[in-house]
């Protein structure tokens, strides 16, 4: 037997008579050869019909309602003509409202409440989330500990 013969591991695969390959592989040669499956794919054609679903999930009653809460607040806000940013921070500020930037995080037990929340444009928000000792000594971010 050959050193490389499969029987030697006690599995019973029929050889090829014409090639002696066994299992499912063939010599390339061989007339019973066939090409890998992923050769003979054609895969997805356009037209065909065939789509992919996005994998999502729908966002909490919770979640839902916080994000009613804020979009009324930002309406109400920009209708009493409040559309600047209010951290200002030097060098990155863009000077308009674009969101909220909540001084006690949700997930530290802060809520959203106007007292927890200023208006601040992205590039302030991200220069608060990437410097949290300076935001912290300007009083941007607060916590309970």
């Amino acid at each position: 037997m050959m050193p490389d013969d499969p029987r030697q591991n006690g599995l019973r695969i029929r050889s090829c008579d014409e090639c002696g390959a066994y299992g499912l592989r063939h010599h390339w040669k061989c007339s019973k050869a066939t090409r890998p499956a992923w050769e003979r794919s054609e895969g997805l054609q356009q037209g065909s019909g065939l789509t992919r679903t996005p994998m999502s999930r729908k966002p909490s009653a919770k979640q839902t309602k916080r994000a009613r809460n804020r979009a009324l607040l930002r309406k109400g806000v920009i209708e009493e003509g409040l559309t600047d940013c209010e951290i200002r921070w030097e060098n990155v500020c863009t000077g308009r409202f674009d969101g909220w930037h909540h001084l006690q995080k949700l997930s530290q037990g802060g809520s959203d409440s106007l007292l927890n929340m200023v208006r601040a444009c992205n590039p302030c928000n991200g220069k608060i989330e990437d410097e949290p000792l300076e935001a912290r000594r300007r009083g941007w971010v607060r916590s309970d500990s």
